[in-house]
């Protein structure tokens, strides 16, 4: 556990591990807070929001990869918090997505539906972990072409 202004939070945790299958409604109905919820398998993990010193390395990264993505008319450059829904049971929020020009169909109104083409992990001390062996296998699995760990 974390101690913060907010009081004591998870590290990352899969909750109610003997509930059913968590499904894409389920996650809807998931009150506003200041966690990270994403659900893997249908697992629901939930971890604390990110560090300022993780938010300056996602927004350097953000800058960079904006300008050689989308000012070079590559494609697409986003940030978290965004839902990609890889499949039945599966909604992540990576820290930086990138999709080509040509994969642009999955952006929808409230998340992306497919596999982007590059997704971002900026490792934290509470997520090491689970981003190292739980996303990238889950990753792997969805076919994503192409993923970087940012330690």
């Amino acid at each position: 556990m974390l101690r913060c202004a907010m009081g004591t939070i998870p590290t990352t945790t899969a909750v109610q591990p003997d509930r059913r299958s968590w499904t894409y409604a389920d996650y809807c109905r998931i009150p506003p807070d200041r966690y990270r919820h994403e659900l893997i398998d249908g697992r629901h993990f939930v971890t604390p929001a990110p560090s300022p010193y993780h938010q300056t390395i996602q927004a350097r990264l953000l800058y960079e990869l904006m300008r050689l993505v989308e000012k070079t008319g590559l494609g697409r450059v986003l940030a978290a918090p965004l839902d990609v829904h890889l499949g039945r049971g599966t909604l992540v929020q990576p820290d930086l997505v990138v999709l080509r020009a040509r994969n642009r169909s999955i952006i929808g109104d409230k998340k992306l539906t497919g596999v982007p083409d590059l997704l971002v992990e900026i490792l934290s001390p509470s997520r090491r972990s689970y981003d190292r062996r739980t996303k990238r296998a889950r990753y792997e699995r969805a076919g994503v072409g192409e993923f970087w760990l940012v330690d």
